[in-house]
């Protein structure tokens, strides 16, 4: 997400997965012990209520842990072993779209040395190109499906041909062309190009496109409420 990628704004949430280096046999060595993966899932809980905290302008941070080998059900941390099996194994190739924006931002040295040669092992892993754009193309077809009975008017990440769809398809591109110098959607655009994924012309438009949608997406994240956005976005509309 957005954090991977360096792109935090006002509105953006947190797309974590909590990773820790311990067997299932080891046991913490406070005044009460207890396994390491009961140890890590409190030590994670806490964590994630400590950011998530109601202030009185709202919640500090918004979390999501989807991307965790275990979705929503299971453990809320997740082990380097389980990590690094099912990242190299099991992971969808949507998941594999949206690791290819991760990035390890705290944590031992070494463990983060590990975790980054899991996740580019599970990027480099051959797909196939027909596979890739299947895939996709089901992704939007489903995304489509789920936005019909909504109206977005001037939302500029939701809708055919915004940023949603634009950083979608930077990520299909990176996946197929192995292309992953840059988490940022931005700066994907000219390596893409260099990769011949796009052309010249391409890049441009899509550079000019993503600069317009992420400028007016802060700009409506700043002067429009989440419970008005909808009906202040027909009223700009209509004027």
């Amino acid at each position: 997400g957005k954090l991977g990628s360096k792109e935090m704004s006002l509105g953006s949430d947190l797309d974590l997965i909590i990773i820790y280096d311990a067997s299932q046999n080891q046991y913490s060595n406070g005044k009460k012990t207890i396994p390491s993966q009961l140890y890590y899932s409190k030590l994670t809980q806490a964590f994630i209520s400590a950011i998530t905290v109601a202030t009185s302008e709202g919640k500090l941070f918004r979390v999501d842990m989807r991307l965790r080998p275990s979705g929503n059900k299971g453990t809320v941390a997740t082990s380097v072993n389980a990590f690094e099996f099912y990242q190299t194994n099991e992971a969808w190739i949507w998941e594999r779209l949206a690791l290819s924006r991760g990035r390890v931002i705290a944590g031992d040295k070494a463990l983060k040395n590990v975790i980054n040669s899991i996740i580019s092992r599970a990027l480099n892993k051959s797909l196939r190109k027909k596979d890739i754009l299947r895939e996709v193309e089901t992704m939007r077809a489903r995304i489509q499906d789920n936005q019909k009975s909504l109206s977005y008017h001037l939302d500029p990440k939701n809708g055919v041909g915004r940023l949603q769809e634009l950083e979608l398809m930077l990520q299909m591109g990176g996946l197929i062309k192995k292309c992953f110098s840059s988490n940022a959607p931005f700066k994907k655009i000219r390596k893409l190009a260099k990769t011949e994924f796009l052309t010249k012309s391409e890049a441009k438009y899509c550079i000019e496109a993503y600069k317009f949608y992420f400028s007016l997406q802060q700009v409506l994240n700043i002067v429009v409420s989440d419970n008005k956005k909808k009906s202040s976005a027909m009223a700009a509309q209509n004027v």
